[in-house]
């Protein structure tokens, strides 16, 4: 099983969650290109923006976020 076939269980959603809201507070107004990361829970988690690319994580019960 490759990670593009993974589903996160309910508490790595949470985590997920967690980490995106973390990152997203921390973000720079005006500084749409810059990357943003976050670290909770002994994971780090860094999103970079790249246009015309995107992720799909699979959840529990919703399907994908």
């Amino acid at each position: 099983m490759g990670v593009n076939d993974h589903r996160l269980d309910g508490s790595q959603t949470q985590v997920l969650l967690r980490l995106l809201d973390i990152a997203l507070a921390a973000r720079v107004g005006g500084r749409a290109g810059v990357p943003l990361a976050a670290a909770a829970h002994g994971v780090r988690l860094t999103l970079t923006p790249t246009p015309g690319r995107f992720t799909t994580v699979r959840t529990p019960g919703a399907g994908c976020i």
